[in-house]
């Protein structure tokens, strides 16, 4: 956690200011040590975490702790044999050592689909030119797909992180996407 948190640190002493940090979460290490270290220096700061619906354990938990709605696309994606595009975050039980500071420090969590994941690898690798796999992906996921509310000048950091996909999975994300982005 206080290695994964560094990058909380980083994106403190980087930007001027920052509203929200968009954080995917697996069993929640980079989610609990990113969020330690932003609410430690930017305490106003909103942290969003993002969990895959095909695998969305840590966010049901989160959920249920809070006494919080679970997304009905959490519980929807259908369970199939192939492997999820979000394969670093498809966890079946969150850590339990990080769990505690995922539940205490994060703001809201929110799942987004398969395909809004494809899509968002889709927009990285078309129009930042950045590879980024589906666990990193979910972040710009869910802002494209507005599953958080925001204002339209906020200061929003997605945590964009690995760039293991392998390249059939990074061309089936571009067919997948090409009507988000025709519009987009």
């Amino acid at each position: 956690m206080a290695g994964q948190g560094t990058i909380g640190l980083e994106i403190a002493e980087d930007l001027k200011k920052v509203n929200t940090v968009v954080v995917s979460v697996g069993g929640g290490g980079l989610c609990a040590g990113v969020s330690v270290a932003i609410k430690s220096l930017i305490p106003n700061c909103r942290i969003v975490a993002v969990n895959a619906a095909l695998f969305p354990n840590t966010y049901i938990k989160y959920q249920k702790e809070k006494n919080r709605e679970i997304d009905p696309l959490a519980e929807s994606e259908p369970k199939t044999g192939k492997k999820p595009i979000a394969d670093g975050i498809a966890v079946k039980v969150p850590g339990s050592m990080t769990f505690p500071y995922v539940l205490k420090y994060v703001d809201e969590f929110v799942v987004v689909s398969e395909d809004e994941i494809n899509c968002a690898i889709s927009v990285l690798a078309q129009r930042a030119k950045v590879i980024v796999e589906g666990a990193g992906a979910a972040t710009l996921a869910a802002v494209l797909y507005k599953k958080f509310k925001y204002e339209k000048d906020e200061n929003i950091v997605c945590i964009l992180s690995g760039g293991n996909i392998p390249l059939e999975r990074l061309t089936e994300c571009f067919t997948q996407s090409e009507d988000f982005l025709k519009h987009h």
